[in-house]
């Protein structure tokens, strides 16, 4: 009997890898495409200074301070509002800091971060930053009070802005 050649199945496995690849790449489209998906910068970093991360919070912890983040309902033309932050004691007394560091992001914006430093003017630390979004954000806090830091993650609700006329 002759050898008869049959091209079925290596057509088939070609084909398969060809849908593969296809989906594949689709997977890669869509979710570099999404405005919400992030990759950490430094996150290796991060997690190198972990136990320093770790030790900070349970340094601040022990401090009992409590920490209130007020946001304006109103923002300017560019989407910034005022926003004041107010840090009290375990009695309830304001605690006197001289800098507020934030670094902040809108959980469905996740790739555009936001780093502010807010200072101490006439006893308040208060600022316009860019808050664009309804919605939550996280807010990463770092205070400094003479030699004490205070740092904590805040999860805050914001509402949709009204337009001031500034």
């Amino acid at each position: 009997m002759p050898v008869r050649k049959s091209y079925k199945w290596p057509l088939i496995i070609i084909g398969l890898l060809v849908v593969h690849t296809a989906a594949m790449l689709t997977a890669v489209t869509i979710a570099s495409s999404d405005r919400s998906f992030a990759v950490i910068p430094n996150y290796y970093q991060d997690a190198v200074k972990w136990d320093q991360t770790k030790a900070a919070q349970q340094a601040s912890d022990k401090l009992n301070w409590k920490v209130e983040i007020i946001i304006a309902s109103t923002a300017d033309p560019l989407g910034n509002r005022l926003v004041a932050v107010r840090i009290v004691d375990a009695d309830g007394k304001a605690v006197e800091m001289q800098k507020v560091q934030l670094k902040y992001f809108h959980f469905s914006h996740g790739g555009n971060p936001h780093d502010v430093a807010l200072l101490a003017r006439d006893g308040k630390i208060e600022g316009a930053i860019p808050l664009r979004y309804e919605g939550f954000h996280e807010f990463n806090l770092t205070a400094t009070a003479g030699e004490k830091v205070f740092v904590e993650k805040v999860t805050q609700y914001v509402n949709a802005a009204a337009r001031s006329d500034k």
